[in-house]
């Protein structure tokens, strides 16, 4: 598990935003595997990435956060669902109605989880949309079928946002060539 020494030295792994002469530090030591995004949605630039919440155990530090802009300014970062469980690789995609959001998201804690197996067991998908009024938890079926959902990512179909990712009949979560895989 890695460790939380990038916590100790603020000045590292900055994001910034820069305009024109004007450069916006947002935040200093930013989890390393953060994958921020920056959308904007009616008119105003929403800030995604992985967030370490310093109040859980390593197994289970990272949320889904997001910052909205107003007034050239980034507010406090909104955990997208806040159930104590880690949250991994996602992806969002703006659309009309929202801001829609994809995430691998733990279904218990994975504190005391031993090997990537038990890990890639405890994951599942989570979606949500954030508008102008916040976060609506998107309700759906389980359709992991107890595999784990490997680098999901949302494609702009027209009308419809869907939901993508891989999986791997061996739980392969490095993709190390084990099982079969399917998109």
């Amino acid at each position: 598990v890695m460790s939380r020494d990038y916590l100790l030295d603020n000045g590292s792994l900055p994001i910034l935003k820069s305009n024109g002469d004007d450069t916006q530090v947002i935040i200093n030591g930013l989890y390393p595997d953060a994958k921020p995004q920056l959308v904007t949605y009616n008119g105003a630039d929403y800030l995604f990435y992985l967030d370490d919440q310093k109040d859980r155990g390593l197994e289970d530090r990272t949320a889904l956060v997001y910052r909205k802009e107003v007034n050239g300014v980034f507010g406090e970062p909104v955990i997208i669902e806040d159930d104590k469980t880690g949250d991994f690789d996602y992806d969002v995609k703006a659309a009309e109605d929202g801001i829609y959001v994809l995430w691998q998201d733990g279904n218990k804690s994975l504190q005391g989880i031993a090997t990537l197996e038990e890990a890639a067991e405890a994951l599942t998908l989570s979606a949500a949309k954030v508008t102008d009024k916040g976060v609506t938890l998107l309700e759906g079926p389980d359709v992991t079928e107890g595999l784990a959902p490997i680098s999901p990512i949302l494609v702009d179909a027209g009308e419809e946002v869907l939901a993508c990712w891989y999986e791997n009949s061996s739980n392969d979560l490095l993709q190390s060539g084990q099982g079969t895989s399917r998109f």
